[in-house]
């Protein structure tokens, strides 16, 4: 293990680039518990973001978004 493994520094980065995760895993945890079961919001994210790469190859961003937030 790496001496700057430990290091506050390192921390805040795994948190910065976690929280999207850990957002999305809190609100599934109450969806969870409250006995609404939906597992699909994850498939769902990252297929929208792959549409949304795909479209941004072919149209421009601001006609590309609406489409994805439709599709989403």
């Amino acid at each position: 293990m790496s001496d700057r493994f430990l290091t506050p520094v390192n921390f805040i980065n795994i948190i910065n680039q976690s929280s999207h995760i850990a957002i999305i895993a809190i609100g599934m945890t109450f969806v969870l518990l409250i006995a609404g079961i939906d597992l699909s919001v994850g498939a769902n994210m990252y297929v929208s973001a792959a549409v949304l790469g795909v479209y941004l190859g072919w149209l421009p961003p601001l006609a590309a978004f609406p489409v994805v937030a439709v599709l989403g």
